[in-house]
């Protein structure tokens, strides 16, 4: 009797135990999360999400918008307008104004991917040499409609590469459309900017390579934490995810040049 007595108290303790442990390694409930993309990374982290959710159990829920602008759908001026959000992942200039206002944890910024801008054609036209600025300019006057982005990369085509070509008068006479990529795809323009990471993603359309160096627009792509995230823990997770070599892999492939994280 007390032989089985003992038996019973001990089996009860181990069961206690295991029931402990099996509390203490319960893994941490999934989160869903909410993402803001801009422009170049669009690409590379839709193709990124699936794994990360298979990978953590977490949901991300992507919206787009531009880095800058004046619109009320660009990224800042959602964030401003208290749109709910636990991170962002636009150009660089864009994310240190958020952290002067406070709206990302200054802790969390860094950059992620350098991007730079793209020239692209109608599918089936004769793909251009644009290898140096006077090539390119020659281009760019012979074509009667011309493509460039409300955002980053347009904002610079639009005030500062046109005058660098010093064609600001005869670029005045085309026809404009401020849809990038998207525009050519759709024949509202003939060619036309964008980050070199949004026009390989449109098929439609030919991608014929970075603009000249010496007009290059080099931009950082950098991620941070909203402060108002609901979700920081899981929001770094991704984070981390996102620097992984399986990650920057397929981020090198869409056109990007990742950027190592920083310790």
């Amino acid at each position: 009797m007390i032989t089985h007595a003992l038996s019973r108290k001990v089996a009860g303790v181990f069961a206690a135990v295991l029931f402990t442990s099996a509390v203490h390694v319960a893994p941490v409930s999934a989160a869903e999360l909410i993402v803001m993309v801009s422009g170049a990374m669009t690409p590379a982290f839709t193709s990124l999400k699936g794994d990360f959710e298979k990978k953590t159990g977490h949901k991300v829920t992507v919206i787009g918008g531009g880095s800058m602008g004046t619109s009320p759908s660009t990224v800042p001026n959602r964030l401003r307008a208290g749109q709910a959000d636990d991170l962002i992942i636009i150009a660089r200039p864009s994310v240190d104004e958020l952290a002067k206002e406070g709206l990302v944890d200054k802790s969390t910024v860094q950059d992620i991917v350098i991007s730079k801008v793209g020239f692209a054609v109608q599918k089936g036209m004769p793909v251009p040499d644009i290898s140096t600025p006077e090539k390119l300019k020659a281009v760019l006057l012979k074509a009667n409609s011309i493509a460039y982005s409300s955002s980053a990369s347009g904002i610079y085509v639009k005030t500062e590469l046109f005058k660098k070509l010093g064609i600001e008068k005869e670029i005045a006479t085309k026809k404009i459309a401020e849809g990038g990529g998207g525009s050519i795809a759709k024949g509202e323009a003939e060619v036309g900017f964008q980050q070199v990471s949004e026009l390989k993603a449109i098929k439609e359309i030919t991608l014929v390579g970075p603009i000249p160096e010496s007009l290059q627009l080099i931009t950082p792509w950098t991620l941070a934490v909203s402060s108002k995230s609901k979700e920081p823990a899981a929001a770094k997770e991704l984070i981390n995810f996102l620097y992984s070599p399986e990650a920057t892999k397929v981020i090198a492939e869409t056109g990007l040049e990742p950027v190592k994280q920083k310790k």
